[in-house]
Formats: C-alpha cells, sequence, structure tokens
C-alpha cells in the first residue's frame, strides 16, 4: 500500500467526541458505517481488523494506528480471524482537511494575528496508516 497522509488544520483545534475500547471475537465484523461526520483513530492492541473505507481494503495488525475519514463509507471485508482488540477515538474537525500522497500545508479556518515575524505552522500532518512499535 501507498503510503497516505491526513493534513488537518488545527486552528479551530479537533474536537473529541468520544472514545473506548473494544474487543472482537472471531468471526465478528466491524460495524458497516456510511456518512459519519468525524474522524474514527483505531489503535490495534492484539489481533487483526479488517476494514474497507470507500471499497480500498486494509488489513490493520497488532501496533498499528489506522485514520478512517468523515463522510466515508467503512465496513469490514473479512471477519476477524482471532481475537482483536483496539482502542478508537471519535474526533471532529470544523475546520479544513485533505488527505494526499504528501504532507499538505492546511490554512486556517479563523484568523490569526502575527504578532512576531515568525507564526507557525498550524497544520497537523498525520499518516493513514502507521506502525507503532514493532
Amino acid at each position: 500500500m501507498e503510503d497516505h497522509y491526513i493534513s488537518i488544520s488545527c486552528l479551530p483545534l479537533p474536537t473529541f467526541i468520544q472514545g473506548g475500547y473494544a474487543i472482537f471475537e472471531p468471526g465478528e465484523n466491524h460495524p458497516n458505517r456510511n456518512d459519519l461526520q468525524y474522524f474514527l483513530l483505531i489503535f490495534i492492541v492484539k489481533g487483526q481488523l479488517f476494514i474497507s473505507e470507500d471499497g480500498e481494503n486494509y488489513t490493520i495488525n497488532a501496533n498499528e494506528m489506522f485514520i478512517l475519514l468523515p463522510r466515508h463509507h467503512h465496513y469490514s471485508w473479512k471477519p476477524t480471524e482471532t481475537q482483536t482488540e483496539y482502542y478508537w477515538v471519535h474526533f471532529s474537525i470544523t475546520g479544513k482537511w485533505v488527505q494526499a500522497k504528501e504532507p499538505v500545508k492546511v490554512g486556517s479556518e479563523i484568523d490569526i494575528p502575527t504578532l512576531h515575524y515568525f507564526t507557525p505552522t498550524v497544520t497537523m500532518y498525520l499518516k493513514k496508516e502507521t506502525v507503532l512499535y514493532q
């Protein structure tokens, strides 16, 4: 799979919606969801999750992080084969965001006063799929 980056304007800041811990037994599927208004960040602790976003299949393994986009269709393309456990976080963005093959600077939705000669970048860059540790 080629790398994809999600670039998010951090002004205004992303908003935490809800989070939790899920355990799937062998043969279970992630819910089929369409048009959710927030991002879904997944941290796999144990097992594998077979998830598709808009028809592109991904296998997320233990110690990996994955981000699903808002207002896109996601579902399991295959049931879990072993017990699978993961943390999940829903967060929303009222500003601009883009998914691309490279990080993209995204402008703020609100005015940022320039007090000094240097104004920091307000874009957060996240890889869609990341190995956290091995």
